[in-house]
């Protein structure tokens, strides 16, 4: 997608969007969100430079997401929970035959004095490394260390950044998200075991709907 085609989404959005359920809300943040991820360049980086990326990422633990201030936040990308993460980490360590690739489970961030300090789940992190994506999903700044006699490594002018606009967007409404969460905990209202929003029905029976991440 070209930035002019980014610009007219950008147009079209400033309808204000107003949700009448968690499902509008969860397709109308995935719907920013795919439009951001499909805009970034993909082949950017080597072998090595992806393998060094994956080893470097860090295990984050539930304190120092709480001392990142990320205790109560969704990765940007599956829109999971942080705590429910960690928790499906832990539950998959314990087991003989994790669902998932130990090295793909929990939490990341990018953490490298040149990296943004962005966070993550390793799975989706992992993925974008291992699509040669040389840059953060969210703010375009490199991953790769800069090279200093290098003018194209300076990290992409927000101010003219359409993708920075998107951006904006999706926080805005993942803000609006997780004050929903917080009202559902506070009226007891269901969550999924993972930690994900069950939309329930006007009759509150069990026929509920349960949004599944970007990666199973």
């Amino acid at each position: 997608m070209d930035d002019f085609s980014l610009r007219s989404n950008l147009e079209e959005e400033a309808t204000p969007f107003v949700p009448s359920s968690l499902v509008e809300i969860m397709d109308h943040i995935q719907r920013l969100r795919d439009e951001v991820m499909t805009s970034l360049p993909a082949n950017q980086l080597n072998h090595s430079q992806i393998q060094s990326l994956l080893e470097n990422l860090p295990r984050l633990t539930g304190q120092e997401l709480t001392d990142l201030g990320h205790k109560d936040s969704l990765c940007p990308i599956c829109l999971n929970p942080y705590l429910a993460i960690l928790a499906e980490e832990e539950m998959a360590l314990a087991m003989d035959s994790p669902a998932h690739p130990v090295e793909k489970l929990g939490v990341a961030r990018l953490s490298q004095p040149w990296q943004c300090g962005h966070v993550f789940c390793r799975r989706d992190i992992s993925k974008w490394i291992e699509e040669a994506h040389d840059s953060c999903p969210l703010c375009r700044h490199l991953l790769i260390k800069p090279n200093p006699n290098t003018e194209a490594d300076e990290p992409v002018p927000q101010a003219n950044n359409p993708l920075a606009d998107l951006e904006r967007q999706i926080g805005v409404h993942i803000d609006l998200l997780r004050s929903r969460v917080r009202d559902m905990r506070d009226s007891d209202m269901p969550l999924s075991p993972n930690g994900r929003i069950l939309e329930a029905t006007v009759a509150q029976d069990d026929d509920r709907s349960q949004f599944s991440g970007m990666y199973s």
